[in-house]
This record gives C-alpha cells, structure tokens and sequence, in this order.
C-alpha cells in the first residue's frame, strides 16, 4: 500500500510531537533518587515479630498520588500482604520527601506505586551488613508526627557523634574526605551542598544534593555525609525529624596541603 506525500508528513509530525511530550514529562521521584531510597530502606526497614513467626513474604505495592507542591495524598495499600507488613511498608514510606512531577517546566500531579519487598533470608543478610535489628532511639520519647523541624526551631540543635576524642566536623571531613581521580584530573573544585534529615534515630533519611559539583565530588560528599551518626534534634521535651543543609568544600590546593577550610555551617550544627 503506498501512502501519500501529505499523509506521511501527518505522521511525522504526530511521532515527533508524542516523542516530544514524553520527553518533557518528568515523573516525580523520591528525593536522592533511587538509590538513595534503597540505602534508606535497607537501614530503616523493621521485619515485624509476627511476620518473622509466620514466614510472611512478599512485595508490599502503594499507590499515592505526589501533588505539584510535593506533598503526598491518596495513600492506598494497592497489594496487601499482610496487616504488619503492610503497615510497616507504611512507616518507611512516610517519611520520605518528594520532588514533584514536571511537565513542560511547570510543577504537576503525579500518580505513583512504589514496592517495598519483605524477604526473610534478604532482611537477615541485612541485619549483619548495618548491625542492628531494630532501631534505637538515643533520646525519648519520641515525636510520631513525622513533622520535619528546622534547626533554629529546636530547643536543642542535632549533633555529631563521633567516637575519637577532639574530633568535630571539619577534621573529620579533612581525615576521610578522598578526592575522586576524575576530578584530580581534570582539576575540578568547589563547594557541594547536600540537604537531608535527621531521624529521631539519629539515622540520616532523604539525602539530596541541591548544589552539584562533577567528576564525582557530589557522590563523595554524600558518602562523607552518610558516614556520620547523629543525636537527633529535640523540641518540647522529644526527639524529632530535623532538616539540615550542609557545605562540603573541594579545594585541590588545600586538599595537596592536607588541610581542610570548610564553607561556613556554624548555623546548622
């Protein structure tokens, strides 16, 4: 069958105008992406008693609904396993921060599912890798409102733990931070900022860099970031989620120096 000039052009026009559109829709995603929400996964998720006992397995499926202001509405258990995994599937997805869907620049709804898997022989394996069963909270009570404080708000201020004596936070960036070879190479430098939160637990949740430098600086200071332990913020007498945003400086000169000048974050910790 031949087709006319004019009808051809049609479609060329139709293809290129679907292929435009779907590349100009940004679905929304959890904040640090994916990885980020498997490592989170891995060191928050609890297998409930009752489900260890009963040998209950299987992929818990939400289905939720991220608005263009990033909020989450429409929480919907879509395929349930059983009443203990499905609520802690729950609690694991409340505490995640959203970047809401784009659509042509501008901010949109974005109906979403999410699965979060429940295998025993995995969760043993995952217990050994973080060293801990269930979570333990530094300081109680705790607040259950997942409200998210900021750090000028708190009656006292979250703080690095760290196990040698006299250390603090910029000697401890100097001593472990490891200047990726790419960006040796290449002679890159500058400042990455990354934005994530403090759990009740001290544990670190939703790690998000909003300021990016390449050739591996933004992934090393995460990993820096990720290394620390905390003691959780406190507000009216109980733990609670407190946000921070903190600097990690790469300076080529300073780090052949052996030396490390961090960018000013007296007013977070």
């Amino acid at each position: 069958m031949r087709y006319k000039p004019a009808f051809l052009a049609l479609l060329f026009l139709l293809l290129c105008s679907h292929g435009l559109t779907a590349q100009e829709f940004i679905p929304a995603q959890v904040y640090g992406g994916k990885q980020q929400l498997r490592e989170f996964i891995k060191e928050e998720l609890y297998y409930p008693e009752k489900a260890r006992h009963d040998k209950t397995e299987g992929t818990v499926v939400l289905s939720f609904t991220v608005k263009s202001d990033g909020s989450v509405e429409n929480l919907t258990v879509a395929h349930p396993v059983s009443p203990e995994l499905d609520a802690e599937a729950v609690r694991i997805f409340g505490k995640l921060l959203w970047e809401p869907a784009q659509y042509h620049g501008a901010k949109v709804d974005d109906k979403q599912t999410m699965e979060i898997p429940f295998k025993l022989n995995k969760y043993k394996r995952c217990i050994k890798q973080r060293g801990y069963d269930k979570i333990i909270y530094p300081f109680t009570p705790v607040d259950t409102s997942l409200k998210i404080f900021k750090s000028i708000h708190l009656d006292e201020k979250p703080k690095p733990v760290f196990k040698e004596k006299g250390m603090d936070f910029n000697r401890f960036i100097s001593k472990n931070l490891t200047y990726p070879e790419e960006a040796l190479r290449r002679n890159i430098q500058g400042t990455v900022e990354i934005f994530f939160v403090i759990e009740p637990s001290g544990l670190v949740s939703n790690v998000n860099p909003v300021r990016f430098v390449g050739a591996g600086c933004t992934q090393e200071a995460i990993r820096l970031i990720k290394m620390i332990k905390w003691l959780p913020g406190v507000k009216n007498g109980k733990a609670v989620r407190t946000q921070l945003s903190l600097k990690i400086s790469f300076n080529l000169e300073n780090y052949k120096q052996k030396r490390y000048i961090s960018p000013n974050n007296a007013n977070q910790i």
